[in-house]
């Protein structure tokens, strides 16, 4: 069921079923190379997990740091790897 809440004061009209709009915008091509460049040369364990999370437009970093377990950092949240 759809219907619209009026907001008179301020002149709005929002629709309830509206989608939410994207939090992110789409990755751009050079983006995306940037990643497959850094995924080639990723140990195979790191990188099969980074290809469960399927979440390449959000990723920020991968930290591999010595004595600890790799992590991916993507704009909302951290993922033990």
């Amino acid at each position: 069921m759809t219907h619209d809440t009026a907001d008179p004061a301020a002149g709005l009209t929002v629709r309830e079923d509206a989608p939410a709009p994207d939090p992110q915008p789409e990755a751009t091509r050079e983006e995306l190379d940037e990643v497959g460049a850094l995924l080639a040369v990723l140990p195979r364990s790191v990188k099969a997990a980074l290809d469960d999370h399927d979440d390449f437009d959000a990723l920020l970093e991968v930290v591999l740091d010595l004595g600890r377990r790799p992590c991916a950092r993507y704009l909302e949240r951290e993922v033990e790897l």
